[in-house]
Parts: structure tokens; sequence; C-alpha cells
């Protein structure tokens, strides 16, 4: 009889155990933060017809062509006035994170991108494109798409 009060004893401290991790749970996702450089476009007409569609609700337009001039990669990248989303940007060579854009709302229109520095020209990198739902900020999906850095001369 003393053993079963012991594991009674035992089973509602693990189980008061778990219920206050759960209530406490410290999720470690921290909201990234918007874009300070993002400028909202009074004229899209350039952009809107080289709209990518994503999936309904999630379409952009990014160069596919970007230039690299003093650190900066130039990307163009403008979120579809018509979403309900954030977008952000993440450029890779290969599997290094060589550049990151913040938030960008909808409407919004980032010219450049901070790069590490080096010879980029011919050079293929991957835009990483996260979305994020605006009230919740879950994902909304990640597309790749792969790119080849122009020269400033062409």
């Amino acid at each position: 009889m003393k053993r079963i009060k012991v594991l009674i004893i035992i089973l509602c401290i693990l189980v008061l155990g778990l219920v206050c991790m759960l209530l406490t749970n410290n999720n470690d996702f921290k909201k990234p933060s918007f874009e300070s450089n993002a400028i909202v476009l009074k004229d899209n007409s350039e952009y809107i017809d080289k709209v990518l569609t994503i999936k309904k609700g999630y379409s952009l337009f990014i160069e596919g062509n970007p230039k690299y001039e003093n650190g900066y990669l130039y990307i163009n990248f403008y979120v579809n006035t018509d979403d309900n989303i954030f977008l952000k940007v993440r450029i890779l060579d290969k599997d290094e994170i060589i550049g990151e854009s913040g938030l960008l709302k909808t409407g919004e229109f980032l010219e450049k991108v901070k790069v590490k520095p080096m010879d980029y020209v011919g050079k293929e990198l991957t835009y990483l494109i996260m979305g994020y739902e605006k009230d919740t900020y879950y994902s909304a999906g990640e597309v790749k798409l792969t790119v080849k850095v122009g020269d400033n001369n062409e």
C-alpha cells in the first residue's frame, strides 16, 4: 500500500511538471524585423507585369540577373500589392548565407542587399524567399531561385 502511495505521488509530480512545462513553453521563434531600407512604390508599373506568382496570395518580383557594386547586390525585390503576406529574401552562395533582407510588406520594394564582399560577376547564387502570414508569422512557404550575377557593364 505504501508503494502505491509513493507511485501516485511521483506520478502526480511528473504530471504537474509536464503541465508547467507546457504552460511556460518558451518558444524560441523571434519575429523577423522589417526592412528599414524598403520603400513603398508609387508607380509599380515597371514590375507589376513581371510578377512571379508562387501561389494565390504569394507573388513577387526579384531581379533574375542581379548586379554587384560596392558591397551590395542589386536585387530589385518587390512584394505584390494584391497579396496579404510578408516576404524576406536570404542570399546564399551554395549553403553559406552571404546576405539577407528584413521583412517587406505588400507594395514595398527593396533595391539592394548588403552582401559579403567577393568577386560576384558570373557567380551563381540562390535566393531563398520566405513568406510569412501577416497575423501569425506562420510560414507561408518558401521558394528557391538560382540566379547568375551579371556584369555591371552589360
